[in-house]
């Protein structure tokens, strides 16, 4: 698991996981699971792993006129750590995300924030546009020698929906319940 491997091999003394709210890129588009679920999924995946903590700062929350936010964007999480904490977190994201971080809202603000951590996805993914990002921002993105991992949340989502073996791709403490989840297509909570 590269959360694992981070921890073992890595600078980190904790490893804090954000399970996203709804994400802006993927808004109205019916892939994911509810926010409830997916949190469960990620509590019961990071079980018992020593230094990690799920934290719940996309958690969806009524706003001061009432509104249902569940949409976040990555500097909104930053700045929310950062009042409860005191301080911004490194940010780890995947080649593929870095590829596109110049469509993500007020990234310069990210960058200016905090420090992000990229984890290699498949080899050539996107290599001159990283590229570029590495010399640009070298103070501020850092590239980490990790295994590759092409294993992504859409690949994950696309199995389960085909019917396909989550094995290897999930732990086995949740591998059923996604695979229900998503062979039931509904957007509910598995099972009801």
């Amino acid at each position: 698991m590269l959360v694992q491997r981070l921890l073992d091999y890595v600078w980190v003394r904790r490893c804090l996981i954000v399970p996203t709210g709804a994400s802006p890129f993927k808004e109205g588009l019916g892939t994911n699971q509810p926010y409830a679920v997916r949190l469960r999924w990620v509590e019961k995946a990071f079980e018992g792993i020593e230094r990690v903590s799920v934290l719940k700062l996309e958690s969806p929350y009524r706003d001061e006129e009432g509104r249902m936010r569940s949409v976040f964007y990555t500097n909104e999480t930053l700045d929310r750590f950062y009042r409860l904490y005191g301080y911004y977190p490194y940010l780890g994201i995947g080649s593929d995300a870095l590829a596109s971080l110049h469509h993500w809202k007020d990234w310069q603000k990210l960058l200016e924030k905090t420090q992000v951590v990229v984890f290699g996805r498949s080899a050539g993914l996107a290599p001159r546009h990283n590229e570029e990002w590495a010399s640009t921002y070298r103070q501020r993105i850092h590239f980490l020698d990790t295994p590759l991992c092409d294993i992504s949340s859409t690949e994950i989502r696309n199995r389960a929906t085909l019917g396909k073996s989550l094995r290897g791709f999930v732990p086995a403490s949740i591998e059923t319940e996604i695979e229900e989840a998503y062979r039931e297509g509904a957007l509910r909570e598995p099972g009801l």
